[in-house]
């Protein structure tokens, strides 16, 4: 598995049922890849364009049609830099630091609007401190055992901070 780690199953089912056998699980991952990555860039598109609607996001964002044609493309073109231009270990390991991220603020925006009981302090406080800890956690180990991942990461992370810097307004939510 660890000689094989992209094709384990592939090289798994090969004794078993030889090249046909490798060939139909290779044929399987390959629809299984295709259909959660179309899953993943409709449902991002559909989420742009209603951020473009609201004013979260640019209007050249939103629909073309009845379609979120533009959000496609564009969320698709970026994967593919992504991919050409980075790694998928960059890439998952810059998407667990934003939803880690994502989570943290989340808790801690929880922590400071409860109603003020114990009882809703404590898990808002363990999540936001968890989080922390975790980004903490999982930085220093990029840093120290993938460092060339810990660049594509920083360097993720630097372009779209500098993007939201850039180009929203700032507003209260």
């Amino acid at each position: 598995v660890q000689q094989h780690a992209e094709t384990a199953l592939a090289v798994a089912a090969e004794p078993f049922l030889g090249a046909v056998g490798f060939g139909l699980i290779s044929l399987a991952a390959l629809f299984s890849t295709g259909s959660a990555i179309n899953a993943t860039l409709f449902s991002a598109s559909r989420l742009s364009t209603q951020l473009a609607t609201d004013d979260f996001l640019p209007r050249a964002i939103a629909r073309n049609g009845g379609e979120p044609v533009r959000a496609l493309l564009t969320l698709g073109g970026l994967t593919a830099a992504f991919t050409f231009f980075g790694s998928l270990d960059g890439i998952t390991s810059f998407a667990s630091l934003a939803f880690i991220t994502i989570f943290g603020f989340v808790s801690a925006l929880a922590f400071r609007e409860r109603d003020g009981s114990l009882r809703t302090a404590v898990v808002p406080a363990v999540g936001t401190l968890g989080a922390a800890a975790t980004v903490v956690a999982l930085l220093w180990h990029l840093y120290t055992a993938e460092y060339g991942v810990f660049l594509t990461v920083v360097g993720i992370a630097v372009a779209v901070v500098g993007v939201e810097l850039l180009y929203f307004d700032r507003r209260s939510i």
